[in-house]
């Protein structure tokens, strides 16, 4: 995902092995930040293969 993205010249952002609070944080962080603001567009990809009773925001 990340190569072809980056294929489209695009930045990519990785952040490996979050919980669901640290998932949570690192959107808000972006939401926040002044990066998006100069972009055309955002595709935000959540892919996990986490144990859905672990996810307790």
């Amino acid at each position: 995902m990340k190569q072809l993205w980056e294929g489209f010249q695009c930045k990519v952002i990785v952040e490996e092995n979050q919980t669901a609070k640290e998932m949570q944080e690192s959107l808000v962080k972006f939401l926040t930040s002044d990066f998006h603001g100069s972009c055309d567009f955002c595709v935000v990809f959540i892919m996990s293969h986490g144990n859905s009773s672990k996810l307790h925001v």
